[in-house]
């Protein structure tokens, strides 16, 4: 499991040129590496070094930060998209799980192929109550009074903002 999310904190001066969105998903691909070992890489590098003639099964969840940005952010994405283009077309053992927000996933459909898909239609708020007190009540437990409405609650008025890291 994937991820496209990137510190922009990160010492941009301690690895070789290297796109945030590649560096972000090598990184958590590859948990324990030094980014300074995976920056240069690209994903086609990366999975067609993965030992073994078997399929690869990969997955980036969310793919949603790939959303915005312009500049400099944009030209990564666009880069980043077509690494991930070119390797799920010249790696045929690759198979790709993208997994976010309707908006986020069509945008990249427009570059990767449309593929499978299969989209889940959002919960009432009885049955993301369930979702959330189900698994505590099957093993005797149970939210405090109002935890698992008020966390419901959360849930369905969030917004996405981004967090500054750091």
């Amino acid at each position: 499991m994937g991820q496209v999310s990137f510190d922009a904190s990160f010492p941009t001066a301690a690895p070789p040129w290297h796109n945030p969105y590649t560096l972000a998903l090598l990184r958590s691909w590859s948990a324990g590496e030094p980014a300074t070992k995976l920056a240069g890489l690209s994903v086609h590098d990366f999975v067609g070094a993965v030992p073994g003639n078997g399929p690869i099964l990969a997955a980036i969840d969310p793919i949603d930060e790939l959303q915005g940005g312009s500049g400099s952010r944009q030209r990564y994405r666009l880069d980043f998209l077509a690494e991930l283009e070119d390797a799920l077309l010249s790696l045929p053992g690759l198979h790709l799980l993208i997994i976010g927000r309707e908006r986020a996933v069509d945008s990249t459909a427009k570059v990767l192929g449309h593929g499978l898909r299969h989209d889940l239609k959002a919960l009432t708020r009885q049955k993301a109550l369930d979702s959330v007190a189900g698994p505590l009540t099957a093993v005797g437990r149970r939210f405090a009074g109002g935890g698992a409405e008020r966390l419901v609650e959360d849930l369905m008025t969030a917004s996405l903002i981004p967090v500054p890291r750091g």
